[in-house]
C-alpha cells in the first residue's frame, strides 16, 4: 500500500499539466497518467491516507457514487451515513476498476483511502471531468433583497452580448443554459 510518502517518492507529486488549482485540465491527460494525478492532488490538499498497489495507473473511464449507475471501468465512490458494503460489492461485480473510502472494504479492487470523503470526492470529480468550471465566469450576488430580479437582469445582459451562454441558479429556480428547473435549495 502507498502512503503519503511513498507517494511522493514515487514521483506522483509532479506538477507539469497541472493548472492553478491543481487539478488535471483534461480527460486526455487522465487517459495517459490514470489515477496518479488525483493522488498527487489529493496528498496536497491533505486528504490522501493511501493508494493500494497499483491504484496510481487505473484509467477509469466513468464516475459514480451510485452503485445503480456503475458499469465497466467505473471509478466508484462510497460515501453517506448509510453506505454499506453491499454497495460497493455490487460496483465490484457492476465491473468498477476503482474505488474510493475512508474505510478500507476488504473488496479486492485497487482502492483510494482518503480523511474527508466529500471534500475527496469533489476534487476527484473536477479531477475526472477535466475542471470544467474552469472555463466558466461565475458571478455571485448577495445581500437582503433584490437578488433574484438582479441576477436576471445581470442575465438579460449577458444573454445580449453572448446568446444562450448563461445560466442562473436563484432560490426560485435553476436555468442551466438549456432547462428551467425549480430550485429545491435556497
Amino acid at each position: 500500500d502507498y502512503t503519503g510518502e511513498k507517494v511522493r517518492d514515487k514521483g506522483m507529486e509532479r506538477e507539469a499539466g497541472m493548472r492553478e488549482t491543481g487539478v488535471r485540465g483534461s480527460g486526455e491527460t487522465r487517459e495517459r497518467d490514470g489515477v496518479a494525478g488525483l493522488l498527487a492532488l489529493l496528498y496536497r490538499e491533505g486528504l490522501l491516507s493511501e493508494a493500494s498497489e497499483g491504484a496510481e495507473k487505473v484509467r477509469p473511464d466513468f464516475f459514480t457514487a451510485n452503485s445503480r449507475e456503475v458499469k465497466a471501468g467505473a471509478f466508484f465512490v462510497c460515501k453517506g451515513y448509510a453506505f454499506k458494503k453491499e454497495y460497493l460489492e455490487m460496483a465490484a461485480g457492476q465491473g468498477a476498476v476503482l474505488y474510493m473510502a475512508e474505510t478500507d472494504y476488504g473488496v479486492s479492487l485497487p482502492r483510494i483511502l482518503v480523511k474527508d470523503i466529500r471534500r475527496a470526492a469533489s476534487l476527484a470529480a473536477r479531477w475526472f471531468y477535466g475542471n470544467p468550471g474552469e472555463a466558466l465566469f461565475v458571478t455571485g450576488i448577495t445581500g437582503t433583497k433584490g437578488k433574484t430580479t438582479t441576477a436576471y437582469i445581470l442575465k438579460s445582459i449577458l444573454d445580449t452580448a453572448r446568446p444562450g451562454r448563461t445560466a442562473v441558479f436563484s432560490t426560485m429556480e435553476v436555468f442551466t443554459g438549456k432547462e428551467y428547473r425549480v430550485s429545491h435549495l435556497t
